[in-house]
């Protein structure tokens, strides 16, 4: 998801012209819902707005996807299955999957704490 995120927005460079801006922004906009679900980040930016959830814009924003089947898979770094991808502690190390070509993930955005809702502090 990093990787294709910094790969598509690269029409927020400087010194790029106009035509080729606007061809970028394209490509990003017709791809964005093969990773992500619209829906869900408009729905998320809007109530984090309303409930005046500051630190979730960047800090506190968790990512989680659906459609996660093991066959569509791509593993990394000597894996050749999900189990392969298992730490010692019982996690999965991000590291052994493909994320960008793996074709299952559909990303939204999720709330974490709401310890800032209705502009309160961290403190409550």
């Amino acid at each position: 998801m990093y990787t294709w995120v910094c790969q598509r927005a690269n029409f927020l460079e400087e010194g790029i012209s106009t035509t080729e801006r606007n061809k970028r922004k394209k490509i990003f906009k017709d791809e964005f819902s093969a990773h992500f679900n619209l829906d869900r980040f408009l729905i998320y930016y809007i109530f984090m707005e309303y409930i005046a959830l500051m630190d979730n814009r960047e800090k506190n924003m968790f990512f989680r996807c659906e459609n996660v089947k093991r066959e569509n898979l791509v593993f990394l770094n000597g894996a050749t299955c999900l189990e392969d991808c298992i730490a010692d502690d019982g996690t999965v190390d991000a590291k052994k999957i493909d994320w960008v070509n793996s074709t299952f993930a559909i990303w939204m955005p999720d709330l974490y704490d709401l310890d800032s809702c209705y502009g309160a502090n961290n403190y409550g």
